[in-house]
C-alpha cells in the first residue's frame, strides 16, 4: 500500500522586479519526485528541489504576477498531485530628476524633462533658500530666495510600492545674479578737460561696456571707471550721453544706464590793438573780441 502524494506550493508572495524568490513548498513523503514548473517565461535553480529559487522572466515582470506549480510525482497506484502559488511582482521605480539648468534670480525654474515610472508617489526638496511648490509632482515651481544666486541641488525621490526600494535622483539649478548698471549723475566739464566716471557702479556683470553718443574717446571701454576725453564734435554741440552696459551671465538680462557730460566752452577774450589818442578826444576800441 503506497501512500498518497500530499503537496502544498505555498502561499502567494510578492517580490521586487529584478529580484529571485526562493520557494516555500511543502510535501508529504508518499512521493517519488518532485517538479516544479511555471505558467511564465522565468526559470528555477532546480526544478526537482522542494525548495528551488524562482528567477522571473521579461514577461513574467510585464504581466505583473506569474503561476507556479508543485506537483509530487506519485509511487505506483497513487495519483500525482499539483499545487499552485502565484508570485506577484511590483515593477522597480524609475527616476530622472532631469537636465542641469540655469536661471536668473529674477526667474522661477520648473523642470521639463523630469521623468519617473511605476511610482507610488514623488517628493521634491532641495538645499536652497527659496521654496518649492507642486513638489508631488514632475514640474515643480522653484522660487530662489531674496537676492539667492549660486548653484542649489534639487533632490527629486520616487516611493516605490513595496517591496521595491526608493529612488532618489538630483539635478543642480545655478541661479545668476542680474545684472545692475548705474553710469553716474549728469556732470560738466570745461573745454579741454577730460572726464573720470568715478561714480559709476555696476553689478552682476560678466563684463562691461562703455559707449558715447558723440565722437570722444575712452581710456578702456571695459573698464568701471574709465576716463573720457571729449573729441572736437563733443565740444561743439555741447553735450554727450555716455552710456555704461553691463552685460549679463547666462539666463539674464543686459542692463544699461546712461548720463549726460556737459561741456562748457573755454571763456576767450582779445582787448584789441594799442592805440593813441590826443588828450582833448575819447577812446573805443573798435576790434575787442
Amino acid at each position: 500500500v503506497n501512500e498518497a502524494v500530499v503537496v502544498n506550493a505555498g502561499v502567494t508572495a510578492t517580490i521586487c522586479e529584478g529580484s529571485s524568490f526562493t520557494l516555500s513548498g511543502s510535501a508529504a513523503s508518499g512521493y517519488a519526485g518532485l517538479l516544479w514548473s511555471s505558467a511564465g517565461d522565468g526559470s528555477f535553480d532546480d526544478a526537482s528541489d522542494l525548495h528551488p529559487v524562482y528567477t522571473p522572466g521579461a514577461n513574467d515582470i510585464l504581466t505583473g504576477s506569474v503561476n507556479l506549480t508543485l506537483t509530487g510525482i506519485a509511487n505506483p497506484a497513487c495519483s500525482d498531485e499539483s499545487s499552485i502559488v502565484r508570485l506577484d511582482i511590483t515593477r522597480q521605480v524609475t527616476v530622472d530628476a532631469g537636465s542641469n539648468a540655469t536661471i536668473c534670480q529674477t526667474s522661477v525654474f520648473s523642470p521639463t524633462d523630469a521623468v519617473s515610472q511605476f511610482y507610488d508617489h514623488v517628493l521634491w526638496t532641495h538645499n536652497g533658500s527659496g521654496s518649492i511648490s507642486n513638489a508631488n509632482t514632475l514640474t515643480p515651481v522653484y522660487t530662489p530666495g531674496a537676492g539667492e544666486t549660486g548653484t542649489i541641488t534639487l533632490t527629486l525621490t520616487a516611493y516605490a510600492l513595496p517591496p521595491c526600494a526608493d529612488v532618489v535622483d538630483q539635478m543642480s539649478l545655478t541661479i545668476n545674479e542680474q545684472a545692475l548698471a548705474f553710469a553716474g549723475p549728469t556732470a560738466t566739464i570745461c573745454e579741454g578737460s577730460t572726464f573720470s566716471l568715478s561714480a559709476s557702479t555696476a553689478s552682476g556683470f560678466a563684463d562691461l561696456l562703455w559707449a558715447t553718443s558723440g565722437t570722444g574717446t575712452f581710456s578702456d571701454n571695459t573698464a568701471l571707471h574709465p576716463v573720457y576725453t571729449p573729441s572736437v564734435a563733443d565740444i561743439a554741440a555741447g553735450s554727450v550721453t555716455l552710456t555704461l552696459t553691463s552685460h549679463s551671465f547666462t539666463a539674464c538680462t543686459d542692463a544699461s544706464s546712461g548720463m549726460v557730460l556737459n561741456i562748457t566752452r573755454q571763456v576767450t577774450v582779445d582787448a584789441g590793438s594799442n592805440a593813441t589818442i590826443c588828450q582833448t578826444s575819447v577812446f573805443s576800441p573798435t576790434d575787442a573780441v
